[in-house]
């Protein structure tokens, strides 16, 4: 029909026929165009349906204009290889639930679904707390720490990692008792070094990782239920002399007894023109460093 008319333009106005054909032209575009987006709408509702879940809200957005239906970008290929991958370890769970924490099979948490929909998860009260919990964590690194002494001890890079396949990679390392034996056999950390020294306990020659967490376990139930406030303190410490804070103010590495010095010298401070009681809310590690170098000042870098 379109042809005919086309064609009988073309024969009473040649510049008449011209200009209907690229009205046309740009009428069929959009219709196309129309098509194939409602076309990916309709991929996606039935990915949302019959899937765990639809892409995230950020690769949504990147989904392309112009790219054909069947093409996937680097990113969304990496994240549907990711939830593959989970399939695995949540039908493993399935099969020995005794390898997951208690929590896992909790309901979700309102709280969470609220969060996760944020994150573009199509989530719901089916879904329990720990599947909720690694969906979220698809889309974040923040707990790759946890795991990264593990990951790199065993060479596992941690590019293209995330919060909930670092986690699974770890534990997948540590189901092998041979590997746990090469873990706990290891020379002493320098974070477990720290503790000893912090807490005046002798290091002993050949010290082991697995040596090391047996006292440091021990000696914190031991904190506990004096209900000192020690622990807490290293945690300060262990802040005061973290590579990248001292990286950043350009000072050495702080010593416990010029970290006790500076504490103490704080709360005196603090003692003066504030509640005792409230002197925890005051004292962080920037102010411990700040007095620190008061105290000391070749603790600054030349």
């Amino acid at each position: 029909m379109l042809f005919c008319v086309i064609t009988i333009s073309l024969k009473v106005s040649p510049f008449a026929g011209i200009i209907f054909l690229i009205i046309s032209v740009i009428l069929v575009k959009q219709k196309i165009k129309s098509k194939s987006s409602e076309d990916e709408k309709n991929i996606e509702e039935f990915k949302g349906k019959n899937g765990i879940q639809t892409q995230p809200k950020s690769l949504q957005a990147k989904s392309a204009k112009g790219r054909h239906l069947d093409e996937e970008t680097s990113e969304e290929k990496k994240y549907n290889e990711d939830l593959e991958y989970l399939k695995k370890k949540w039908k493993e769970i399935d099969e020995t639930p005794d390898i997951a924490p208690h929590w896992f099979f909790d309901n979700s948490t309102d709280r969470q679904i609220k969060y996760a929909r944020k994150l573009g998860i199509k989530a719901d009260q089916k879904m329990t707390k720990g599947q909720l919990s690694d969906l979220i964590g698809l889309h974040n690194c923040d707990e790759i720490e946890r795991f990264e002494d593990i990951l790199k001890f065993f060479k596992v890079s941690l590019k293209g990692l995330n919060s909930t396949t670092a986690k699974y990679k770890a534990q997948d390392l540590l189901s092998d008792e041979k590997n746990v034996k090469k873990l706990n056999n290891r020379p002493a950390l320098k974070g477990q070094k720290d503790f000893y020294r912090f807490f005046n306990i002798q290091i002993p020659k050949g010290l082991t990782a697995g040596q090391a967490e047996e006292t440091i376990s021990e000696y914190e139930k031991q904190k506990k239920v004096e209900k000192s406030n020690e622990l807490e303190l290293f945690d300060l410490y262990s802040e005061c002399i973290s590579e990248d804070l001292r990286e950043d103010r350009n000072i050495k590495k702080m010593s416990p007894a010029l970290f006790r010095k500076a504490y103490n010298a704080l709360v005196a401070d603090i003692e003066k023109s504030h509640d005792a009681d409230e002197m925890d809310d005051y004292i962080d590690e920037e102010m411990i460093i700040d007095k620190a170098i008061e105290l000391k000042p070749d603790l600054e870098k030349d």
